[in-house]
This record gives structure tokens, sequence and C-alpha cells, in this order.
């Protein structure tokens, strides 16, 4: 009862899928039909728990995400001769990846209870990894990967009572976020 280790495939096969694009000067948000979709995936989760207060714990996901048909797909295309640096235009991007979908994330964890007299006492971090992903259908935006180190310390005078400090990001790492 110290190690736990779960395993799972999947595939998935979208059709209507709906995709926002951003169209426009100023830019706006539509919604698009992207057709049809597959994806398919596994995940992998481990979970040990050293002694009875420690316990580690990683994970790991494979994402394969592909359009298999999606002939009206917004696209920007850079222009060089222009002030104005892109021009939109409609492709069909059937076999690129999926937007917002990275091939690979894996996750890493310590969590580690210190009994005390006056309490307990938690440290915990992970380490989240994402490997990149792509911003527009025509996979031409990258986000390069990337690495999120989050902390926290906390101390529990009683099972009422706690007191936490924590950290997000901690090394600062730079990355984009779409809401």
């Amino acid at each position: 009862r110290r190690l736990r280790v779960n395993m799972s495939g999947f595939y998935y096969d979208y059709k209507n899928l709906q995709v926002n694009a951003v169209i426009g000067t100023p830019p706006i948000n539509i919604l698009t039909n992207a057709a049809t979709a597959r994806i398919y995936g596994v995940d992998l989760e481990v979970a040990a728990s050293i002694t009875e207060n420690l316990t580690l714990s990683a994970s790991a996901s494979y994402l394969d995400a592909k359009y298999t048909s999606y002939p009206g797909a917004v696209v920007f295309t850079r222009r060089t001769a222009s002030p104005f640096n892109n021009v939109s235009g409609v492709i069909d991007a059937a076999g690129f990846r999926l937007v917002r979908a990275p091939k690979f994330t894996s996750n890493i964890g310590v969590n580690w209870d210190i009994p005390a007299e006056l309490g307990k006492f938690n440290l915990n971090a992970s380490m989240y990894h994402n490997d990149g992903f792509f911003w527009d259908a025509n996979n031409r935006l990258r986000e390069k990967p990337y690495n999120i180190v989050n902390a926290q310390i906390g101390f529990a005078p009683s099972d009422s009572w706690k007191v936490r400090v924590w950290g997000r990001n901690i090394f600062g790492a730079k990355y984009y976020t779409f809401q």
C-alpha cells in the first residue's frame, strides 16, 4: 500500500469541434467549426509513500492531437514587405496539430509532513513541464517549452487551524496564457 501506479490510454474522434479564431482590426474572437479531429494519448501517474510522512509523485502525458478536416481554418501569414506584418486568410488545416495541445507534459512533486509538539509542519513542492504547443491552426506560432516550480510551507497547530505560505512559479518562468 505504498505505491500506486495508474495508466490510461484514450482515443477521441471529434466531429463539429468548435475553435476560437481571432480576426479583424480591432481583433475580435469568432467561433469556427473545425469539422473533425482525432486525439489519442497515454497518461501515467505514480505516487509512492516513502514513509508515513513523505510522499513522492510523478505524472506524464503524451498527446497526439491533429485536425483530420478543418477547411475553414482562420490563420495569419507573415508579410515582410508591409508595416503591418500579418495578413489573415483561410486554409485547410487537416494534418496540423490542434491549437493549445502540447505533445508532452509532466509533473513531479514531494509532500513532507513533519510532526512536532506544537503541531504539524508541511513542506510541499512541485514542478510542471510543458513541452510547448501551437497557438494557431497552421502551427506557425509556437509556445516554447517551459517549467513551473511551486512550493509551500505550512503549519497546523490543530486539525481546525492551518497557516500556509506558498509561491507559484517561484523561478519566474515566462509563458503566455489565453483567457
